[in-house]
């Protein structure tokens, strides 16, 4: 079966495309944005301090079933669980590639409004991070969006982070982690609870990937520390629907002449959602 979806474009003057692919581990140009934007380089600069090299074990052979196994787990934590939720995972991917066509990463807070101008109610949270002592290498600062979407069994509130793969980046990679790390897209789109088991599965591949390179593990890469990006201590939330539409409604974007443009979307695999 195939849906007729109808596209809101981002810009007044022109149509959104829809995007050539909807496979993981690509932006809508086909690069991935640089690494030095998302990471601060001194974290890369700590975690070289771990060995100089010489010190690294000599490289075991890739597991091929083992790799397989778990991006499959991957793949089916992060994939849509409904359709309003691939319709969500749909649109950012969409603002992706607008984002790629203007020579610019998608930052948190332009996806906040460009997902808010299509319709969804959007929060902008920011996790705080810090703490005394050696407290705050394991509460870690970032912001992302919870987005709240209307469904057939009443309204769901996702996580929605545009940069969620960059988070995983490390400086000594081994090919097993970078296999691994290729299945996931560079957005998360769902549930908190989904979102938790990514997390703890990247976390046991990366401490995997720093042993076998003879590198120490950071505190900061620590699973309880890379939870705390997304499910903080403390934490700051703003409402972007209600702060910038004034409580006058949701503003959608002006439709071109003739109805705007309609893309086909393929029902999910499983056919557990298609209608």
């Amino acid at each position: 079966m195939v849906r007729a979806v109808k596209v809101v474009p981002l810009a007044e003057d022109s149509g959104m495309p829809a995007p050539r692919s909807f496979g993981g581990g690509s932006t809508g140009s086909g690069k991935r944005g640089g690494l030095m934007g998302k990471v601060p380089s001194l974290v890369f600069d700590l975690e070289d301090l771990g060995g100089d090299g010489s010190q690294h074990p000599a490289e075991q052979p890739l597991d091929e079933a083992s790799v397989a196994e778990v991006a499959q787990k991957l793949t089916a934590l992060l994939e849509p669980w409904s359709e309003p939720e691939y319709m969500l995972l749909l649109h950012v991917r969409f603002a992706r590639e607008d984002a790629a066509k203007r020579g610019t990463a998608l930052a948190v807070p332009d996806l906040a409004d460009t997902l808010r101008r299509l319709g969804y109610a959007v929060k902008i949270r920011t996790a705080l991070g810090g703490g005394s002592g050696g407290a705050c290498l394991r509460s870690l600062r970032h912001s992302f969006l919870t987005v709240s979407v209307a469904g057939p069994t009443g309204a769901a509130t996702y996580v929605v982070d545009p940069r969620f793969r960059d988070q995983f980046e490390i400086a000594h990679t081994t090919p097993r982690y970078s296999r691994i790390l290729a299945a996931v897209g560079p957005e998360m789109v769902g549930s908190q609870d989904r979102l938790n088991k990514v997390v703890e599965i990247l976390c046991a591949e990366m401490a995997r990937a720093f042993s076998e390179s003879g590198t120490p593990l950071p505190p900061w890469r620590q699973f309880a520390a890379m939870l705390s990006k997304w499910q903080p201590r403390r934490s700051e939330e703003v409402d972007v629907t209600a702060a910038l539409n004034n409580g006058a409604g949701l503003l959608l974007p002006p439709m071109p002449v003739g109805g705007g443009q309609s893309t086909a979307l393929p029902h999910r695999r499983n056919n557990t959602w298609a209608g």
